[in-house]
């Protein structure tokens, strides 16, 4: 069964630890609506394909920004740090399909990994904007609208035409990989690495207090220079990430579990009950019980 859900992956915001679809099925789609929550900066080892259904969304990858209109679709490759900002001139939806190469590589010794899947991986087409505007991208659009909606109506047989479509869409982008972007220096390198250790020790410790310090000793750098790195990279400081992170992750808890909203609070770092209402409030524009009411996942447990 490949699971639907109101958000893109987000479970653990950074690099994600939760399962994309199933081990027999290792796919996944999402759907969101971008108004006024942004996701946060993320990578995962899997794949990713997204389109636009409505309006117009901002998408960062690293250090470059892209804006994304009705129509357009994306690409992502493995482990690449990229995120959907908050930007006042931006609002839309998005759908996305987020799997694992071995669906269409199968074993590392196959000839579809050593000729095809390995190449991609290693390759500098990292990311990979989609116009719909253009003849030769347009299919491929297409076929990801396709992908998405077949995985949402699951009819039998439908692995079968999954695997078919990813198969052309990779073999599409490999015979793109001699046009792909300049690839980042290695400045830029070496400061997403360690911006994807600050990511993943924040992701670890979540629900506990997170200095700056904290941050900065992690990486072996000073507090003024980690303030600096993690700005240019996120777009925010460490502390409205984490507040923001911190909501995100209520924001999941709420809609998928039993659990009580004290109880969610202080999961996600919260201590104080009121500043977490407050805060939840500031970013979603309701309190945390009304949320859960209107995601219609109103629990007795509340």
């Amino acid at each position: 069964m490949i699971p639907k859900s109101t958000s893109l992956p987000g479970e653990q915001n950074m690099l994600e630890r939760k399962r994309h679809g199933t081990a027999l099925l290792p796919i996944a789609i999402y759907q969101r609506d971008f108004h006024s929550n942004p996701v946060p900066l993320h990578w995962h080892p899997e794949l990713e394909l997204a389109f636009v259904t409505k309006g117009r969304i901002c998408y960062t990858v690293g250090r470059r920004k892209f804006f994304l209109e009705e129509g357009d679709g994306f690409f992502i490759n493995s482990d690449m740090l990229h995120a959907v900002p908050r930007d006042e001139d931006c609002a839309g939806s998005m759908c996305s399909v987020v799997f694992h190469q071995r669906l269409i590589g199968g074993n590392m010794e196959s000839i579809y990994w050593v000729k095809y899947v390995t190449p991609l991986l290693g390759s500098s087409l990292k990311y990979l904007h989609l116009k719909a505007g253009n003849a030769a991208q347009a299919p491929i659009i297409e076929e990801i609208r396709r992908l998405w909606g077949i995985c949402s109506e699951k009819p039998y047989g439908y692995e079968f035409e999954v695997r078919s479509i990813l198969s052309r869409i990779v073999l599409y982008l490999c015979d793109l990989q001699d046009t792909a972007p300049t690839p980042l220096s290695s400045g830029l390198v070496r400061e997403e690495s360690r911006i994807k250790k600050l990511l993943d020790y924040i992701d670890r410790h979540i629900g506990e207090e997170i200095t700056l310090a904290d941050l900065s000793a992690r990486v072996s750098i000073s507090e003024s220079e980690c303030l600096r790195s993690f700005k240019a990279a996120t777009g925010t400081t460490p502390i409205q990430y984490i507040k923001q992170l911190r909501i995100e992750k209520a924001v999941e808890l709420l809609e998928s579990t039993n659990e009580k909203i004290v109880d969610i609070a202080v999961a996600c770092g919260f201590q104080d009950m009121s500043y977490f209402a407050k805060t939840f409030r500031q970013i979603n524009g309701c309190t945390p019980r009304k949320y859960r009411a209107l995601s219609g996942k109103q629990k007795t447990s509340s």
